[in-house]
Formats: C-alpha cells, sequence, structure tokens
C-alpha cells in the first residue's frame, strides 16, 4: 500500500498529464486504509482545481469502498480473534461501543464526512463485527459529500499549488509523527514486560 500511495504521488506532482483520473484512484485506495499515512484531503482539493468536481467524488468514492472492503476483510476477524480480544473488557472501548451500538450506520457517516479522525470508528466498526455490506454503504453515504465539497473548495478557491502541497507535506509528516510515537510507545512497553517478567 506504501509503495502503491508513492507511486502515484509521483505521478501526481511530475507527470500530471498522464490519465490523472486513474493516479487519482490509486492513490485514494492507500490513501484510504484504516492504517494509512497518506492524507486525502490535499489531493481531492488539487483536482478540484483541474477537473470534473462530480467525478472526482465517484473515483475517490469507489477507491474508498476498495480500501473499505480489504480493511473490513482484514481487521475485523484479526480485531475479533479470540487471543486479541482482549481489549474489549477496557472501560472505555466498552463505553465506545455502548454509544456506536444504538446508531451503528450514521455514526459511521459522520465519522466518514467530518474532519474527525476516522480510524477509531472503522476500529469499532470492525471490532463490533459491523456486516460489510452496511459498512460500506455508510462509509460511501459520508465520504462521496466530503470528496465532492473538497474538490469544490478547490475549484472555487483556486488555492495555489505550493501551499496543497505544504499543507499535504504536513499532513503526511504528522501521521508519520504519530506513527512513530506508537511504534515506540509500544516497543517501550513491551520492554518493560520482559523486565517485570
Amino acid at each position: 500500500m506504501v509503495l502503491l500511495g508513492v507511486v502515484n504521488i509521483f505521478y501526481i506532482i511530475l507527470k500530471p498529464d498522464f490519465d490523472p483520473f486513474l493516479t487519482l484512484f490509486f492513490y485514494s485506495i492507500p490513501a484510504n486504509t484504516a492504517i494509512s499515512v497518506f492524507p486525502h484531503e490535499p489531493i481531492v482539493v488539487y483536482y478540484g482545481k483541474y477537473h470534473n468536481l462530480l467525478l472526482i467524488a465517484l473515483i475517490s468514492g469507489a477507491s474508498t469502498l476498495i480500501a473499505g472492503f480489504l480493511d473490513h476483510t482484514v481487521f475485523t476477524p484479526l480485531l475479533n480473534y479470540p487471543k486479541f480480544s482482549g481489549y474489549k473488557r477496557n472501560t472505555i472501548y466498552q463505553k465506545a461501543i455502548f454509544y456506536f451500538d444504538k446508531f451503528p450506520f450514521w455514526t459511521i457517516v459522520i465519522a466518514a464526512f467530518s474532519p474527525i479522525p476516522f480510524w477509531p470508528v472503522k476500529m469499532l466498526s470492525f471490532s463490533y463485527n459491523y456486516p460489510l455490506r452496511k459498512y460500506l454503504s455508510a462509509v460511501l453515504v459520508g465520504r462521496f459529500p466530503r470528496y465532492y465539497l473538497l474538490a469544490a473548495f478547490g475549484s472555487v478557491t483556486l488555492i495555489p499549488n505550493w501551499i496543497i502541497w505544504l499543507i499535504f507535506v504536513a499532513f503526511l509528516m504528522g501521521a508519520l509523527y504519530d506513527w512513530i510515537r506508537v511504534k515506540k510507545n509500544s516497543s517501550g512497553n513491551n520492554s518493560n514486560k520482559e523486565i517485570e517478567n
């Protein structure tokens, strides 16, 4: 997935004339997986400056369905595997799942549409074993208008490209920083457990 994201960023920046919709399609898959460092927002805004808004939303939506299918296929069995499901006894998780259970479809739609981080709701829905078809439907209902509005923002504001790429780099660095921090914390916890044993 990382290689797919990097290759398509290369094409977006250095070969913009090479089938832009194909590039958007293949970039949007890794950009919308549950664990991703690639931001989709600046790219959709960038595309909105040059291309049809409805096509951008449709192509990004189709890619998101593929990413959602892959996520659901991998994470649902993993998060519900008995050896890994100890987290379900956690009080915070139990409260979150209590509220999620009331309106799972609309919780996913709102999280998919809004600027809040989407991955916690994704993980909740996978651990809840929310059905694939309903999950993908909710993701599309939330993401499609989000993509359209982001592209429309790029179309209307005509924000300079250098600002879009600066935002892209900032998002990317933030995601990488979070990923490194989580890796350090998990390796630190593992070391502490080994010392205790």
